[in-house]
Formats: C-alpha cells, sequence, structure tokens
C-alpha cells in the first residue's frame, strides 16, 4: 500500500523483529529505505481514518533515573509549568518485581549515564526552537520517576523516555503464547483449561524501569519504579503526537520475538498516542544519544516527516 515508492505495513509477530528498511537489495548497494519510504501501522484500519490532531504543545523527556533510590515528587513549579490538574493512571506501583526474577534483570538495573545527557539536550534543543510558545520539562535522577510519567503525559505533545526496557522471563506463561509444533501435532499434551486462564496478559509482562526500579518490592510484591505496558495503555496520551521509548530491550526476543515491541507499541497506541519509536535490539547510550538529538533536529529544524527524519539520522 501506498505508492510507487511509499509502502504502509503492518507487521505482525516476530515481523516485529525485522527491520524492512534496513535489508539489502538484491544485486544492489542499495537498502530497502534508500528506494522507499516505508511507514509501519499497528493495523490496517488505522488507513480508513484520521486520527485527530495533537492539541499538546509540551516537550516531557525523562532521562538518568536513578534506580536505586526513591522517586521523588515533582515540586509544584515543574507541574504548573507544564498542567495545572493531573491525569493518568491509578497510583498503585505496579506488581511484577517478582516477574523479573530469572532474568538478566534480578541483578538491578544498571546506571544509564549518558541518557540524562540524552534527555537535557532534547530539551535544549526544544526550548531553542520553541523559545517561550511551548514549555519543555526534563526529568533526571529520582524525578524520573512513574509517578511524574503518570501526571504528565496527558500534556505532552513530545513524550520521550530514556531508560530500560524490561521482560518477564519465559517461565511465566502469556494467554498469547503460541502452543509448541509438537503440541500442536498432538505429539505432546496440551495446557489444561485451568493452564490456560492463568496465563498472564502479554501487557503485564513487559515495561519500562524508571526512578526506583532497584528498591525491594513492598508487602504486597509491588515495585515503585516498574511500569507495565498495561499501566501505559491506561495513560491519556491523546495530545501527543510522538513517544519516543529510546530503551534497551523494548522489543524482546527468542520464543516471544516481538511480543515487547508489539505491547509496548499497542499499549502507546491504545493510550492515543499518534506515532510511536521503540527500540528493536540492545543500544549503547552514548550513541542513542547522538542519534536522538539528529532525529529531532532534523524534526524540528528541518521539519521533516518522522519516519524520514529517523531514516536520515540512523544512515
Amino acid at each position: 500500500l501506498g505508492g510507487a515508492d511509499h509502502l504502509v505495513v503492518v507487521q505482525d509477530d516476530v515481523l516485529h523483529l525485522v527491520p524492512l528498511e534496513a535489508l539489502p537489495l538484491a544485486d544492489s548497494d542499495e537498502l530497502v529505505g534508500d528506494r522507499w519510504r516505508i511507514e509501519t501501522r499497528a493495523t490496517l484500519t488505522e488507513l480508513l481514518m484520521d486520527p485527530p490532531a495533537p492539541t499538546g504543545e509540551a516537550l516531557v523527556a525523562l532521562g538518568g533515573a536513578s534506580f536505586n533510590l526513591a522517586p521523588l515528587a515533582l515540586s509544584a513549579e515543574e507541574v504548573a509549568s507544564i498542567e495545572e490538574s493531573a491525569a493518568g493512571a491509578e497510583d498503585a506501583p505496579a506488581q511484577v518485581s517478582s516477574l523479573l526474577r530469572g532474568t538478566a534483570w534480578e541483578r538491578g538495573f544498571a546506571p544509564l549515564t549518558h541518557t540524562g545527557d540524552e534527555a537535557r539536550g532534547i530539551g535544549a534543543l526544544y526550548r531553542e526552537i520553541y523559545e517561550e510558545k511551548r514549555p519543555a520539562l526534563v526529568l533526571e535522577k529520582r524525578k524520573a520517576s512513574r509517578e511524574a510519567l503518570q501526571e504528565l503525559a496527558a500534556q505532552a505533545r513530545y513524550l520521550h523516555i530514556a531508560t530500560h526496557g524490561w521482560f518477564a522471563p519465559e517461565s511465566i506463561r502469556s494467554w498469547s503464547d503460541p502452543e509448541p509444533i509438537d503440541r500442536q501435532s498432538g505429539l505432546g499434551s496440551r495446557l489444561s483449561g485451568a493452564e490456560q486462564v492463568k496465563g498472564m496478559s502479554p501487557m503485564l509482562l513487559c515495561g519500562l524501569a524508571l526512578a526506583g526500579a532497584n528498591l525491594p518490592e513492598d508487602a504486597v510484591g509491588r515495585a515503585p519504579g516498574l511500569v507495565t505496558a498495561d499501566e501505559l495503555a491506561t495513560l491519556d496520551m491523546s495530545s501527543c503526537e510522538l513517544v519516543v521509548l529510546s530503551a534497551c530491550d523494548t522489543n524482546v526476543g527468542e520464543r516471544r520475538a516481538g511480543q515487547g515491541v508489539a505491547s509496548l507499541q499497542k499499549a502507546l497506541q491504545i493510550a492515543g498516542a499518534r506515532s510511536v519509536i521503540t527500540s528493536l535490539w540492545k543500544v549503547p547510550d552514548e550513541a542513542t544519544k547522538e542519534l536522538m538529538l539528529d532525529f529531532y533536529r532534523r524534526l524540528w529544524v528541518e521539519q521533516k516527516p518522522k519516519h524520514q527524519a529517523l531514516w536520515e539520522a540512523k544512515t
């Protein structure tokens, strides 16, 4: 769909792992993205309707979260600079910390040194371009929290989150997990009805780490710094033009290939965001900082479409 040099695609399952624009063309030094402009959609129904124009004006950028310290509430001045009333998801922290046992994150989320620089650089660029016409709020360390995300997401036109992504281990079943081939062919035992009911939603099995993510869980298993895709879906992002998850592992691999990025993208689209950018692989935070700054410069200064700005920044 789209035209001779414009392709609109809807990826599913493991195809979420395929960077279509980066694939090489046969008998050519070109990549697919050099010849065709590719836009991805969550569903084909998006082609049948025009989304409402975003109404937000603010940039909210989170980075350099303090994973080992308790979140710090925003000041009244910070909140007032973006909005006058809070809106968003419920206040209760995610009850998911036990899901990370048995994964690489069980040892704790490592600091991301350059994500604070990334958020500050993006904030400085936004202020330079829009001066006082549009507000920009950069939240770092203990203020890069799930509470701040919940409170300010409804007012953001651009929401940038530079942090770690996480996903539950394979031992935690999702109700969307496909049956192994041997079970489908009748060679192995199938899951009972009770086992299928116990499977968790894919949106509870992945998410983002923010301030306090390494703190012990409370008495009922809640973690103050973990945000699930399910919680992201409850936010009001109808005013948001673009959400960028500048994070490692916003896509997961192996048997659940694509579930992480699919769930996070779907959550943000359910919340109302018009466009979402997530990562396919682990990414070094210093190189990502340079990529993101170049992307936003092309987007805001050169006024290029989002997909073109990102492709040119990557190449």
